[in-house]
């Protein structure tokens, strides 16, 4: 113990060394971890940055008040249906009614071109629309090439086929192999 009366050295010197700020006094900021106390120093746990500094994890940009970011354009929502007609479309070809999935997508492209033309930057999805466009052509093509392969079949079945037999004469041929 020291001659101050009792106390513990560090407390009431008046060089002001080691003092603790009394009742109410505002303690000087420690530096976080890995960081150099002084120029550029991050604001401490559950402090707010003030105006042009940079903020730390989970902490507000830009000036007081401002919460979050501007929006930004999102996708139309035309065009995201058009690109699930047209997927859809691809799909449902082979239970053969892939045709008019894509028939609708075809029908609204247009419109969505022109919402997301007007929309200023607001609204995007000109891809989306492309690959919709892209798979409904896909399914109508495909369904073209079916119904002429179709066609094609059904003549060539007619031309091929025996006229002089009926089919009882060959069902009777066939039980006599038996």
């Amino acid at each position: 113990m020291s001659d101050q009366g009792g106390q513990q050295p560090g407390y009431g010197d008046e060089s002001g060394h080691g003092q603790q700020p009394g009742y109410g006094e505002q303690q000087p900021p420690q530096p976080g971890y890995g960081q150099q106390p002084g120029y550029g120093q991050q604001p401490g746990y559950g402090q707010q940055p003030g105006y042009g500094q940079q903020p730390g994890y989970g902490q507000q940009y830009g000036p007081p008040g401002y919460v979050g970011y501007p929006p930004g354009p999102r996708n139309s929502g035309k065009a995201i249906t058009i690109l699930v007609l047209g997927v859809a479309s691809v799909v449902l070809f082979f239970s053969c009614i892939g045709f008019i999935p894509a028939i609708i997508a075809l029908a609204l492209s247009p419109g969505a071109k022109r919402e997301i033309r007007e929309s200023n930057g607001q609204l995007t999805g000109e891809g989306l629309i492309t690959g919709g466009v892209i798979t409904s052509w896909i399914t109508i093509g495909l369904t073209v090439l079916a119904i002429l392969l179709f066609v094609v079949l059904l003549m060539v079945g007619a031309f091929t086929s025996d006229t002089s037999g009926s089919f009882d004469q060959e069902f009777g041929a066939l039980s006599v192999l038996r």
